[in-house]
């Protein structure tokens, strides 16, 4: 893959890379110290003190499934344009790219992270994504992976429900971002989603999987001003025992600016 472009800041970088048949994607190169690996306990990602650490705490690669995105979620930059899905050995190609770049293997990380969370959503391209994430097992057993995902009703969530039993360390999150199933179809205007009540009931069995025993599903808000945001909905929906809840802020952007879109969580990332 070429880089287009890229944009550095304090514990990483973002590159734009072109795949060989002329597809942009988004790929990310970031680290952190490794006590924010406590962020469940400590109810919070925020620094302690302004160190960033390094890529030998927690080292995270953001990889795309896709160039583009179909779903068109109200505040996401990719916006609605699509451009077509990534095979696995493209989506391998951006992590290699990432540990290529970097003079440190990832075997000398304490925590190594592949976060299928940048451009596309994970479940429509879901065949391909499980092709690369055996691979990416196999290369790097130690490797925790991460999917994000706003819950589409096919066969993604049961395929990665078997990959949690052969593998450790997978790790599922659901993007809501409101309480209100209506506001949800607004932000998220794909018709297929599985309902509050189908994540729910999903949650129950990907805790009994002993894998996932000590690892709750991250349940994402990105809160905004005019929208729902119940405690009461979330706790008679969603159990403590199989949820966490991540409060994240909104990222501005031209399609925020576009949709008029005002977050309620005012913390800004600096660096």
């Amino acid at each position: 893959m070429e880089v287009k472009k890229f944009k550095q800041f304090g514990n990483g970088a973002v590159y734009a890379l072109v795949t060989s048949d002329g597809k942009i994607v988004e790929t990310t190169d970031t680290f952190l110290p490794y006590y924010t690996i406590q962020a469940v306990g400590r109810r919070t990602n925020s620094l302690i003190n302004p160190e960033y650490g390094s890529r030998k705490d927690r080292w995270m690669i953001g990889v795309s499934v896709s160039s583009g995105c179909p779903v068109g979620c109200k505040f996401c930059a990719t916006g609605s344009k699509f451009y077509g899905h990534l095979t696995a050995e493209e989506m391998l190609e951006q992590i290699n790219f990432i540990v290529d770049k970097n003079n440190i293997s990832p075997n000398d990380s304490r925590q190594f992270k592949i976060l299928f969370t940048r451009m596309g959503e994970p479940a429509l391209n879901y065949e391909e994504l499980c092709k690369a994430i055996e691979i990416v097992k196999q290369k790097y057993p130690f490797a925790a992976i991460g999917l994000s995902t706003i819950g589409i009703r096919n066969p993604a969530l049961l395929r990665w429900l078997e990959l949690s039993k052969k593998y450790s360390d997978i790790q599922l999150q659901f993007s809501l971002h409101t309480t209100s199933a209506e506001q949800r179809d607004d932000i998220i205007p794909l018709k297929n989603k599985l309902s509050f009540e189908d994540i729910r009931e999903f949650g129950k069995k990907w805790t009994e999987v002993e894998n996932n025993k000590r690892r709750k599903i991250t349940l994402n808000f990105t809160i905004l001003e005019d929208n729902e945001f119940s405690v009461q909905k979330l706790k008679s929906l969603f159990s403590e025992e199989h949820f966490f809840i991540k409060l994240s802020p909104l990222n501005e952007n031209d399609i925020t600016r576009k949709n008029n879109l005002k977050g309620l969580i005012k913390e800004r990332n600096i660096g």
